[in-house]
């Protein structure tokens, strides 16, 4: 990995400093959406070493004990702390590019399983009904004007365009605003325990992979001894193609024949795991094609982070117009599964052939 000095170590650590200081607060409870505090503390290993990604490390874990407490403790140790230290771990043995990003997507998935897992046995409840719990408390502690904003806030009503309203008593009557802010609750509630699934899926797959490859890249381009794939050397193999269309299989099981609680989340799961597998693909294939074609690396990174960007717009039956791309390049492309049976297939069919001999 080569060597570092003290006083890139000293300056890793005070951005860590900075990063368990301020950032963790913020930072933590949005990892259900990306796990950033992972990213950097990745980036940081591959930057300024490993000693001060360990000591930032410690000091997000402190952080979020001081500022949350024991709930927030456990919560950097699952979140924050497993995943960055399974990519230590893989970086300090140069293991290969492979098995560093099964594992960092593995530790990412592993680390929300065992917070769920934890606020389920300590709250009694679900991730969904704590947090709505949490929310409920901490607006009802609060003066009813700043309820009252709240509300018109998330469109449960319309305040009046007056000014000087009065935020200690506001606007509403007590039991108006107690029974829409139960009302509003109870609805957030319910889109939680649908969407929390799916992105819980989604940045256990994101967030895997850049915390994988942003540091891979780093550290292959300072000359380091490790494997590293550029975007246009990835491919999904003949396993996680096979795995991938079976969540998508899955998934349209759980739309068009399962009419169970769960089959709503369980669709947008397996849909999610099938889309971004497959939009990887399509990623690769296109920054391939550009490749051929002689297009500069600016350039190329400019046209896939819009294509990434417009994806979502594209959804077509669940899954969107780059995954279908990548699904085509896993079957069909030069290294996908039916084109090398077929390349298998001829060539035994040459063997044969010139085993059997002629007239």
């Amino acid at each position: 990995m080569g060597e570092y000095s003290i006083g890139r170590t000293i300056a890793g650590c005070a951005i860590g400093l900075a990063l368990a200081v301020l950032g963790m607060p913020i930072l933590l409870p949005l990892s259900v959406f990306f796990a950033v505090p992972v990213l950097v503390l990745l980036v940081l290993y591959a930057r300024f070493g490993p000693v001060s990604a360990v000591i930032s490390t410690a000091l997000c874990v402190a952080s979020a004990a001081g500022t949350m407490g024991v709930a927030g403790a456990g919560a950097a140790l699952l979140l924050v702390a497993l995943p960055a230290c399974v990519g230590f771990a893989l970086l300090w043995r140069k293991a290969g590019y492979g098995l560093r990003m099964k594992a960092a997507v593995a530790a990412q998935a592993l680390g929300f399983a065992g917070f769920l897992l934890a606020t389920t046995l300590v709250t009694g409840m679900g991730l969904a009904d704590a947090f709505t719990q949490m929310v409920g408390e901490q607006l009802s502690a609060m003066p009813a004007g700043f309820v009252d904003y709240y509300l018109a806030m998330v469109g449960a009503v319309q305040l009046p365009q007056a000014e000087g309203i009065d935020l200690l008593h506001g606007v509403l009557e007590a039991q108006e605003r107690a029974q829409l802010l139960e009302e509003t609750l109870a609805l957030q509630n319910t889109m939680l325990r649908l969407s929390l699934p799916t992105m819980i899926a989604s940045s256990s797959l994101y967030s895997g992979i850049l915390c994988c490859h942003v540091p891979s890249t780093m550290l292959a381009r300072r000359g380091a001894d490790i494997e590293h794939k550029t975007l246009d050397k990835w491919r999904l193999g003949r396993d996680l193609t096979i795995f991938a269309a079976l969540c998508f299989v899955t998934g349209l099981y759980f739309l068009l024949f399962n009419r169970s609680d769960a089959a709503a989340p369980a669709y947008l799961v397996f849909q999610t795991i099938a889309d971004i597998a497959f939009s990887m693909q399509g990623l690769a294939a296109v920054d391939r094609a550009m490749v051929r074609s002689g297009q500069s690396r600016g350039k190329r990174t400019w046209i896939l982070v819009g294509l990434f960007a417009l994806n979502q717009l594209t959804q077509y039956g669940g899954i969107s117009a780059l995954a279908l791309i990548g699904f085509a390049s896993a079957m069909w492309g030069s290294q996908g599964i039916v084109t090398l049976r077929r390349k298998r297939r001829k060539a035994q069919n040459d063997e044969d052939h010139r085993n059997g001999g002629g007239f």
